[in-house]
Order: structure tokens, then sequence, then C-alpha cells
């Protein structure tokens, strides 16, 4: 998620937190997500890995 992402829907991320992974937390914070997933998106740029970059809205139509 890109950090325009995570600041203009942040409550959303919240809502939906333990979605996919059993993770429910309450001092997970803005900056703590941007900075995690800059970080993850540099990895996959260094190992020349495909990633989706979700920068406006959450829909991703991904062929297997």
């Amino acid at each position: 998620m890109s950090k325009n992402y995570v600041q203009n829907h942040f409550s959303d991320i919240l809502a939906n937190e333990s979605a996919v992974e059993q993770r429910v937390t309450d001092d997970l914070t803005q900056e703590y997500l941007i900075k995690e997933n800059q970080r993850y998106l540099q990895m996959c740029k260094k190992h020349k890995l495909n990633y989706i970059l979700i920068d406006t809205e959450y829909k991703v139509d991904v062929e297997l």
C-alpha cells in the first residue's frame, strides 16, 4: 500500500486488519504501516519481484 492509500484509508485498514491474517492490534499506527509497506516495496524492487501497489483503491484482479 502506498503512503497515500494508508493515509486516506487507515480506518478501513483497521476495520479489516484481521480479514486475511489473524491479526488484531491496538497499537497499529499510520506511520508504522507506511514505513513497513515502503520497506516491503523496496525489497520487491531490489529482488526484482512482481508486486501490486495499492494507491487509490483496493480493487485487485489477479489472474493465476
